[in-house]
């Protein structure tokens, strides 16, 4: 049951079906997924540790002045969101 507590973050569940709804081949910059988010910055940046931290999203950084991170949703990602888009779904047909 603890695993499940992760969704109770602010914006955890809004990352991962932000980035699932995007082209899941592509990578997405993260001053673009910040853009949005109706969560704060920093509930974005926690959300996202825990989301890396359990596989569901994957991070590139590349060194430049800016130092870029680009975000992209993993396979394990994908297949819980589109859990969440079904439960999603359910719920709005009540």
């Amino acid at each position: 049951m603890e695993d499940l507590e992760i969704f109770e973050q602010r914006g955890v569940i809004q990352i991962l079906l932000v980035l699932a709804a995007g082209d899941i081949t592509k990578e997405l910059m993260l001053t673009g997924l910040l853009k949005k988010l109706k969560v704060s910055q920093k509930a974005a940046y926690a959300a996202l540790e825990v989301l890396m931290n359990k596989g569901l999203v994957g991070e590139r950084r590349v060194e430049t002045p800016f130092n870029l991170r680009f975000l992209r949703i993993t396979d394990k990602g994908l297949r819980v969101a589109e859990k969440l888009h079904e439960i999603r779904k359910e719920l709005a047909d009540e």
